[in-house]
């Protein structure tokens, strides 16, 4: 487990771009060609270095620094598109804002030439700091007024102190500026006659060229493609975009949650002698001057808590994890986990503060964050954070009253050898299959009956539900419970049939870890590496013989939190970059 997972022009109207930046429109729009997609990729390159040449030609870079200090960007005001749109928007039907220079940035999403003095650019960006994460603006490039100055703020574009990569030439322009450009463009605020707040500019700069055409909409919407193809796929899907702006809020609200709890961020080491903490195949690596085989962690938990050893009382870490095993729509090779431990306090306390914090990131989302961003969460999340308290269940309790018998709790090596053979006959009785090369190792079968008979109730459940009295068994770092023989003081946080956090009281006593190392080792001799038992970990254990006071952890899947509050069926979508097969390799 994780510890744990935007009316019209005065040329035409057109539709709205609200959930693409980058959509094609319809060629019978009035009065304006429509700049369509090259598909031939090669062919559309060498063209458009054979443009951007003429750019060369003129002394235009089209590549330049961005500087303020030179006219007319020292004398205009900078603005985000949607400062500029929260500015200007109560302007009135043709009107002109000519007092003030106005320059915004932005990556030109259509192109619509309406004659050879008078070209449309859609200029769109994403703004992650407000609500209106897509905010586009319409950039009215006229001939007459790129020659004529505004009023007297303006620079004279033949004043020599105007380098010749500022202005170019509004022919040169118009012939070469297409879809996907970045840009800056300098000019007053208008309206059209229909209403649609514009930009008439004075002074328009080519930034960076978009030298590949972008695809159309509908040609980048398979999976596979999307995730191979991730730089197109967050300028083209804003899904994608709003998806990824999920995980940075989440991620953002998590860390200020836990520094306001008096938590303290820390870094663990991602190599080590020894892959500890969690259930899992690691990753080996060879360090050269080491002359040393290595292991990627699986988990930040062993070093964690022998910071807590050292007096680091309350300290988190949000960072990788990297595990050797099977890749599916919910499970990859390096995900993001956020762990915690805090001393004086226990898995029952961790339940309440579990709540506290997944009802207030939703709180953070609503009341904070909002917009699109909020609108996309409401749209797609189908989980109740806020109603508390969670439903809880405890798994012995439930398991022995569904199957009627009573569960054996095992402690020792033995006991556990005979509750091995007593979950065989109960599974096959209940007609409970293996895969083939499954092992047949307690917890294992364990997972089975809870797979059958718990997480149904969890995966029709829309609030979360808190399973919890793990067997010691399946928790071999989580401390007993003290009334319950067998039984750990751990619960899991299922969110529709899926675990999202893991939590437990610590097992701060030296000698039973040892044992309960030894056990895990005994398990994985029999089983194999499928058995996924824990490593042994002796300098971990001589921390613990220094005194580790009370404490209780805590770990949520960051990648699966945010799969959750997006909707998204598959981690490779809330992830920037994901690790795929190589294109056109024979599947193992």
């Amino acid at each position: 487990s994780v510890r744990a997972i935007y009316a019209g022009s005065s040329r035409g109207r057109r539709p709205v771009p609200s959930h693409n930046l980058w959509r094609s429109y319809s060629s019978s729009t009035t009065g304006v060609q429509i700049e369509h997609p090259v598909t031939d990729q090669q062919a559309d390159i060498e063209e458009r270095y054979k443009l951007l040449e003429e750019f060369t030609n003129a002394n235009v870079d089209y590549y330049p620094a961005y500087t303020k200090s030179t006219p007319p960007l020292s004398t205009s005001d900078h603005l985000t598109l949607n400062q500029f749109i929260k500015a200007y928007s109560q302007l009135a039907p043709s009107a002109r804002e000519r007092e003030k220079l106005v320059t915004v940035k932005g990556r030109i999403s259509s192109v619509r030439k309406a004659s050879k003095k008078l070209v449309f650019y859609d200029l769109s960006s994403v703004d992650h700091t407000d609500p209106t994460v897509y905010p586009h603006i319409q950039v009215m490039a006229t001939a007459q007024e790129f020659t004529q100055e505004p009023n007297s703020n303006s620079i004279d574009k033949n004043n020599n102190n105007n380098p010749p990569s500022s202005t170019g030439d509004f022919e040169l322009l118009r012939s070469h500026l297409r879809r996907g450009d970045v840009i800056l463009a300098t000019g007053f605020p208008a309206k059209t006659k229909l209403g649609e707040l514009s930009l008439i500019p004075t002074h328009l700069q080519l930034y960076s060229p978009c030298i590949r055409s972008l695809p159309a909409e509908n040609t980048l919407l398979h999976p596979e493609t999307r995730h191979r193809r991730r730089t197109l796929d967050f300028l083209l899907n804003s899904k994608s975009t709003t998806t990824f702006l999920i995980r940075c809020k989440a991620i953002f609200f998590l860390r200020q949650f836990l520094t306001s709890h008096s938590f303290l961020e820390v870094e663990t080491p991602i190599l080590s002698y020894v892959a500890g903490g969690a259930n899992a195949k690691p990753f080996t690596t060879f360090h050269s001057s080491l002359q040393s085989n290595l292991f990627l962690r699986i988990a930040p938990e062993l070093y964690l808590k022998q910071l807590v050893v050292s007096g680091f009382e309350r300290v988190f870490e949000i960072g990788k994890n990297f595990r050797n095993e099977d890749m599916d729509t919910t499970h990859s090779p390096e995900f993001t986990s956020c762990e915690f431990y805090c001393t004086w306090q226990n898995y029952e306390g961790l339940m309440n503060f579990t709540e506290e914090m997944l009802s207030g990131m939703v709180k953070y989302f609503r009341t904070e964050v909002g917009g699109d961003v909020w609108k996309y969460i409401e749209e797609n999340c189908n989980v109740d954070f806020e109603t508390r308290p969670y439903k809880k269940v405890s798994i012995v309790q439930e398991l022995e009253t569904r199957i009627g018998k009573k569960i054996p709790l095992p402690k020792g090596l033995e006991e556990e050898l005979e509750a091995e053979k007593w979950l065989e006959e109960e599974l096959k009785v209940l007609n409970i299959g293996f895969e083939e090369g499954e092992p047949k190792n307690y917890a294992k079968m364990m997972d089975k009956l809870v797979g059958r008979f718990i997480e149904p109730m969890c995966i029709d459940s829309a609030t979360p539900v808190f399973i919890y009295d793990f067997p010691i068994a399946m928790s071999p770092l989580a401390k007993e419970k003290k009334e319950s023989r067998g039984v750990a003081e751990r619960f899991e946080l299922i969110v529709r049939g899926k675990e999202l956090c893991n939590a437990y009281t610590e097992l701060n006593e030296a000698k039973e870890q040892r044992e309960r190392f030894e056990r895990q080792l005994a398990v994985k001799k029999k089983f194999g590496e499928a058995a996924e038992a824990q490593m042994g970990d002796e300098a971990f254990c001589e921390a613990l013989e220094y005194g580790l006071p009370p404490t209780a952890g805590w770990g949520i899947g960051l990648d699966r939190l945010c799969m959750i509050l997006s909707g998204s069926k598959n981690i490779r979508d809330v992830q920037s970059f994901s690790l795929l097969r190589r294109e056109g390799a024979p599947e193992s």
